[in-house]
């Protein structure tokens, strides 16, 4: 195995100590979305990162009117 892909394999590890301990909004958005990537969903993984706090209010809105 790679470099990358063993760098890989560790986001989740490194996610499970980080999430151990109390994170804001920003650190969490960034944690899911680097779990998402490294399980090879990268477009999911980019729109977590993307989902501001005013952003999610938004969409959830939207969706929930449709």
């Amino acid at each position: 195995m790679g470099s990358y892909q063993n760098a890989l394999a560790r986001v989740p590890i490194l996610a499970r100590q980080f999430l151990s301990r109390h994170r804001g909004e920003k650190e969490l958005r960034v944690i899911l979305a680097a779990c998402a990537s490294a399980n090879g969903f990268p477009l999911i993984g980019e729109a977590v990162a993307e989902l501001t706090p005013d952003l999610t209010k938004r969409l959830l809105e939207d969706w929930r009117y449709q």
